[in-house]
């Protein structure tokens, strides 16, 4: 993520960007400064947080939620309730399949 992100404030996008980020808190998000400089960066760019055990940031972050969130919710941002932010996943299902 934090690759494609950079890419895009190169490439100076003007592509709407959403950025859903859940981790388990703050100070677990890998790459955290530079993923929220690029989302800053770009023009039209929002991200979301969800921390397991946080319910604050201190960074500059259009949601911060505290809790769990829900995977089958395609809006963003996804309603908190029924999973782990940090569970890992056993494999990446293909584009547009159901995930579990």
């Amino acid at each position: 993520m934090a690759g494609r992100l950079s890419h895009l404030v190169t490439a100076d996008s003007g592509l709407s960007i959403t950025v859903p980020h859940a981790d388990l808190d703050e100070a677990s998000f890998p790459l955290r400064r530079q993923v929220v400089n690029d989302v800053l960066a770009l023009r039209d760019a929002r991200m979301y947080l969800w921390y397991e055990k946080d319910t604050h940031s201190l960074e500059t972050v259009d949601g911060v939620f505290g809790g769990l969130k829900d995977r089958t919710d395609r809006g963003v941002p996804f309603r908190a309730g029924t999973e782990p932010a940090a569970t890992p996943s056993k494999g990446r299902p293909s584009y547009g399949e159901a995930l579990p």
